[in-house]
């Protein structure tokens, strides 16, 4: 159930975007037929991020308190951010352009600190600045994850 949760909200960007797939939710249910998640929920490292996710998954699932028994402020703010994202198509794209700026500036950090550390890497790194096609190809990348696809 934790890796479950890790893998749409964490490494998928879920809680990022304030997105939260119905299948996740569904394998969350499932799951709550055979273990008791109140118990499993104190051993998630991100905690806080978990409670939000079972209860936005209480809320579409119409299962009030089945999954966690309190609600914290993240809890209620997350709720609120998915919300708007599902009725305003303005903020899911202001949320998801937000995101995909970021991303691109940590790649970019990410970029430029392992091409400082070798120099092999370095040159090949310089070769592709001057290279249009990387550039478009990375736009490109950039445009297909505003847009949502995979």
């Amino acid at each position: 159930m934790i890796l479950n949760f890790i893998h749409s909200q964490l490494a998928n960007a879920g809680h990022a975007l304030g997105v939260v797939s119905l299948r996740d939710v569904h394998d969350l249910y499932r799951f709550s037929k055979r273990v008791d998640i109140q118990k499993i929920s104190h051993f998630s490292p991100y905690r806080q991020e978990l409670i939000a996710w079972l209860k936005i998954s209480e809320k579409l699932l119409y299962l009030p308190d089945s999954f966690y028994s309190s609600e914290t402020i993240q809890s209620r703010l997350y709720r609120f951010k998915h919300d708007l994202n599902s009725t305003s198509t303005l903020v899911y794209k202001t949320n998801r352009f937000k995101w995909v700026v970021s991303e691109g500036v940590r790649f970019i950090i990410r970029w430029f600190t392992e091409s400082f550390s070798e120099n092999s890497l370095r040159r090949k790194n310089i070769c592709k600045l001057f290279t249009p096609s990387w550039h478009w190809r990375n736009l490109k990348i950039g445009l297909v994850l505003f847009q949502g696809k995979k």
